[in-house]
């Protein structure tokens, strides 16, 4: 079935109309919140006779009323609210601890990339970004990472170019130096090489710089630069990163996986070095190395070696129409910040790959996820459905 949701109003006033029979208490929300677990969803219709949740999908498409601040079907802002309104209904399918994974969720697939976008130079100049569009010449300074760990060494690069070709221009590099972004201090210097064609690279490995062993948080590589060609006022760039000089655990694979109620769980074994609250996150494909979903687990650990599991909800799996076996990666984490620390303490990733058993479609419920968290929540689109509705008079 089609679940995307093609009205904007006219869905929210779907919710207030359909939605509105499954009260939710201010209590059973906050116990929702409370709680870390699946619950699987009924069947659509009870014994008791309640009318079944209508699927979104069935939304009107016909003209609707003006949003309260006037914007109505046509405007392209009236589709965007559209849109994440439908989105927000269609993931509520799942539990927030395990959603669908597509190809697009580069932040997941890839967690450590970075994704800079070329800017005009003269921003990089101090014009405004009015006139910063009138000139030909674009920059970018980026990095192989978002975040490094212990040893780990970051290779920055700056380039200047012509945005109509990427033509690469020579840049006299005038300075270039770390500092640590919480006390603000200036770390060290870094010496940018070209590489013969105009692209400047420099391998810092924080480890190895007095000012950042043992620091934890985000430092940034100021460079200032003159280019060869154009404007030749001075221009500053910035690349930002974070550095943990020691890591809070370390992965150990993945030590079994198994049906549970909610759908298959996979068991992820970790060493840990620093108790605290964890942040764990994986990714399951199919045998075509297909993205089908990604789970979260937020445990307290103790020191020494641990267990974490991580539920794919059945759902995932059934909409995917993928029978096993299935291919688990893309392993991250970190540690929540403790009292009196500023940032969280990064993991290396697990680079490694899983393949479970070989599990049948029919092993999985059908079933949507329930709780008194996603009832609250529709309430919430319902009663905004109906704030709007009273505003217009309709």
């Amino acid at each position: 079935m089609n679940r995307r949701v093609v009205g904007g109003a006219a869905l929210l006033a779907l919710a207030a109309a359909t939605y509105s029979r499954w009260p939710t208490s201010a209590k059973h929300a906050r116990a929702a919140e409370e709680e870390d677990s699946f619950k699987p969803a009924a069947p659509a219709s009870n014994a008791a006779g309640a009318p079944a949740r209508p699927d979104p999908a069935v939304a009107s498409s016909s003209p609707s009323a003006p949003t309260p601040d006037g914007v109505t079907a046509g405007d392209p802002r009236f589709d965007h609210r559209a849109d994440r309104v439908s989105h927000a209904l269609e993931m509520l399918r799942y539990p927030p601890t395990s959603q669908p994974l597509r190809k697009d969720m580069k932040d997941i697939l890839q967690p450590n990339r970075r994704w800079e976008t070329p800017l005009p130079l003269a921003l990089a100049q101090g014009m405004n970004a009015k006139d910063a569009t009138k000139t030909d010449l674009s920059f970018e300074l980026t990095g192989d990472a978002f975040a490094i760990t212990g040893q780990s060494t970051l290779t920055a690069t700056l380039e200047v170019f012509h945005a109509a070709d990427h033509a690469r221009i020579a840049v006299d590099i005038t300075s270039a130096a770390l500092t640590t972004v919480d006390t603000g201090k200036q770390v060290a210097n870094v010496s940018l090489t070209d590489d013969g064609n105009h692209l400047y690279r420099a391998a810092i490995t924080p480890a190895a710089v007095d000012g950042l062993r043992g620091y934890r948080g985000a430092v940034k590589l100021d460079v200032a630069f003159v280019p060869s060609e154009g404007d030749p006022r001075p221009a500053q760039a910035t690349l930002d990163f974070k550095y943990s000089g020691s890591t809070p655990a370390t992965f150990a694979g993945v030590s079994n996986d198994k049906l549970v109620p909610e759908g298959l769980e996979v068991d992820v074994d970790l060493d840990v070095t620093e108790p605290g609250q964890f942040f764990v996150q994986g990714c399951i494909f199919d045998a075509k190395n297909e993205p089908i979903g990604f789970a979260v687990a937020r445990p307290t650990l103790e020191k020494g070696k641990r267990s974490v599991p991580l539920v794919f909800f059945g759902l995932l799996f059934r909409d995917a129409n993928a029978a096993g076996p299935y291919v688990f990666k893309t392993l991250t984490g970190n540690r929540m910040p403790a009292p009196g620390e500023a940032d969280h303490a990064a993991m290396d990733p697990w680079t490694g790959t899983y393949r479970t058993r070989p599990y049948a479609l029919a092993d999985f419920s059908d079933h949507e996820w329930e709780s008194p968290q996603k009832d609250a929540k529709i309430q919430a689109l319902g009663d905004l459905a109906a704030k709007a509705k009273a505003k217009n008079g309709n």
